[in-house]
């Protein structure tokens, strides 16, 4: 199961999980399909992505902010009270700034289990919670923290819309057992400062005070048809970057928009398409089965590039190797190598900012804007990038 909080979305809903113990961190194994020894067998599989622009200053943790989520349950409305667990997750994901305080940052998405959380037999109300914040507070359980019970001793009362964001519920039936989802945190809360509000998405509003703003938690059942190992790989397309959105509509370069698996990212040889022209914002591809990729391939948002001189050398739109994505979802090699392998499933996901006036691709070993990678700078995971994790459970 996959999970992306987005502001824009078929249904929007969000989800969680009651322990530590239940973030599933660990390297899975491609040849296994993704699927951790630890997992229940019939329990939903959900996969959390952190795609918001922005949280606002007061999220700000170096160049980056995160996020860690509590949870209220209840049979209906009425009885809704906070899972007594500390907030999730509850160590680093792939991609935290390094000794950064734990949480899901920018461009980062992680898959867990839900433990004694029901997504699919109870209502489960999000709460997003700002890891600054909880900087403070300590190691206090969601209880403590917010909700009836929660206790002022706790970083003096953690305040909503600063400190927290409730989002809207998950209602009973939107998760469903033995699949697999993807949750999708998208948009920007009403104090966010980004220079350019289009990039939050649809109805944000810029200029405001604290508040929810657009924040949202989206649900993408990405699940999909178990497949003979001899089969090709299948791929499916989830675009929740509003930045890329808001970007390549003020191009008027949408139509440019067309992913798949490339062979040479130098020249776009071996062009895959696993889309048609132009895939919109918050929907979901379906199943495209692809033949012959191999380790070495690279996943491409479209086969020109913008740039007229690259484009004519034949370089495709924003490419990302597959070992890149790979690090970058946090999942694990397997003995082959890749996990993208032939027999298997996944969704690749769009997040981050293409846009290098506001967003630089690379982060200098201070932690500022800048490099080209081969200066000791790393990827910066604001910047665009793909994630893929596996479809099935």
């Amino acid at each position: 199961m996959c999970a992306t909080l987005a502001a824009c979305g078929d249904d929007t809903s969000g989800g969680g999980a009651p322990d530590a113990g239940l973030i599933d961190t660990t390297p899975r194994d491609g040849a296994k399909g993704g699927v951790d020894s630890a997992l229940p067998g019939n329990t939903p599989r959900l996969t959390i992505i952190n795609a918001t622009h922005d949280l606002g200053p007061n999220a700000n943790v170096g160049t980056s902010a995160a996020v860690r989520f509590c949870f209220k349950q209840g049979s209906v409305a009425q009885n809704l009270s906070v899972a007594p667990v500390p907030p999730l997750p509850a160590t680093a994901v792939s991609g935290s700034p390094s000794g950064a305080p734990a949480g899901l940052y920018y461009g980062a998405g992680v898959t867990f289990t839900t433990g004694s959380v029901d997504f699919a037999g109870r209502i489960v109300v999000p709460i997003a919670m700002n890891v600054r914040s909880l900087g403070i507070a300590g190691e206090a359980t969601c209880d403590q923290l917010v909700g009836d019970t929660a206790d002022a001793g706790f970083g003096d009362g953690l305040r909503e819309n600063i400190d927290y964001w409730t989002l809207p519920r998950i209602e009973v039936g939107s998760i469903a057992n033995g699949k697999s989802y993807v949750l999708a945190l998208t948009g920007c809360v009403g104090d966010a400062t980004t220079p350019n509000p289009g990039k939050c998405g649809a109805g944000f509003v810029s200029g405001g005070g604290p508040g929810l703003g657009n924040l949202a938690l989206t649900t993408y059942e990405t699940t999909a048809p178990a497949m003979p190992s001899t089969a090709p790989l299948g791929a499916r397309f989830l675009h929740i970057s509003t930045q890329a959105n808001a970007f390549f509509s003020q191009a008027t370069a949408k139509g440019s928009i067309k992913p798949g698996f490339v062979s040479n990212p130098a020249d776009g040889g071996g062009f895959r398409p696993i889309t048609d022209v132009d895939p919109p914002l918050g929907k979901l591809s379906a199943l495209s089965a692809v033949t012959d990729v191999t380790d070495g391939d690279s996943f491409v948002l479209g086969p020109k590039s913008l740039n007229p001189t690259e484009a004519a050398r034949g370089v495709p739109l924003l490419p990302s190797s597959l070992a890149a994505i790979q690090t970058a979802s946090g999942l694990g090699p397997s003995t082959g190598g890749s996990v993208y392998q032939n027999g298997q499933s996944y969704v690749f996901i769009a997040v981050g900012d293409p846009d290098t006036t506001e967003t630089k691709p690379f982060l200098k070993p201070d932690g500022t804007p800048g490099g080209d990678g081969g200066d000791g700078s790393r990827f910066n995971p604001r910047f665009f990038h793909f994630l893929a994790y596996p479809t099935g459970l």
